[in-house]
């Protein structure tokens, strides 16, 4: 039988590469997406917060913010409780954008697993949650 690691591996690497050209189609990028989608999920987020969600280092999320912002997709504004801290918010291009990429991924997984059974999609999800679960508990155990 094959290594469960090497299939779930290259499984990852196609799904990305197939979502990341959906996503080119509509002019945008993976980072974007990620980012747009979790500034829709918790609007006003610090970027400190916001790179925790994108489980990225804080100057990457930095470089990719000030991008987002020249776009005109979000806006960056200071806490007035702790003017040190930058806010996110997604404008209404970045909400219309949103919009878009979220049709592109609900279209894209659905060409992927739309065929599974209902059962297996959600064992697959149970899975999922698992391995994010153990992987988070690697990564607690090694910054401990």
């Amino acid at each position: 039988m094959e290594s469960i690691l090497r299939r779930l591996i290259f499984a990852a690497k196609g799904v990305r590469t197939h979502f990341e050209a959906a996503l080119e189609d509509e002019g945008a990028t993976l980072p974007t997406w990620i980012a747009l989608q979790a500034i829709n999920r918790e609007s006003g987020l610090s970027q400190r917060e916001l790179a925790e969600r994108m489980h990225l280092e804080g100057p990457t999320v930095t470089r990719h913010l000030d991008h987002l912002e020249q776009a005109g997709l979000i806006s960056r504004h200071r806490d007035e409780i702790d003017r040190r801290i930058l806010r996110v918010e997604m404008t209404a291009e970045g909400r219309k954008l949103h919009r878009r990429l979220r049709d592109v991924a609900r279209i894209n997984e659905e060409s992927i697993i739309g065929d599974l059974p209902r059962r297996d999609a959600a064992a697959l999800v149970r899975v999922l949650e698992h391995i994010e679960a153990k992987l988070g508990e690697a990564d607690e155990h090694l910054a401990g």
